[in-house]
């Protein structure tokens, strides 16, 4: 193989990796939700704990808070985005199956039956 073939393809290789990563990039603001873990002074319920002061753990929880805020809207468009994926979805499924329906009839191997067959 020459040295000129070899720079095209590993520039080819390098634009398509590039596009598909700006691709997937750009696609979600929210590619994935992470649920906020619950400050350790707070999981029992309380407050109050003996290695962290009050003031502390509240400003913790306050922040868990804001976490919970974020996390809750990144899961909120996560399901936007999905039922925009299922509209599309079955909207090309039923745009698919009348496009299918008014394609001409092609030629089909001896002894297969085509759906019309099967179904007339």
């Amino acid at each position: 193989m020459k040295g000129g073939t070899v720079v095209p393809l590993t520039r080819a290789f390098m634009i398509c990796t590039l596009t598909a990563a700006s691709l997937a990039a750009s696609g979600s603001a929210f590619a994935f939700c992470s649920k906020p873990i619950t400050p350790y002074c707070a999981e029992d319920g309380s407050l109050s704990d003996s290695y962290v002061p009050e003031d502390r753990c509240r400003r913790a929880v306050e922040d868990h808070v804001q976490d919970l805020t974020r996390y809750r809207s990144c899961l909120t468009a996560e399901v936007e985005q999905i039922d925009q994926a299922i509209t599309r979805f079955r909207d090309l499924l039923g745009g698919g199956a009348e496009k299918s329906r008014s394609l001409p009839k092609g030629p089909t191997a001896p002894g297969v039956e085509t759906t019309a067959e099967v179904a007339g």
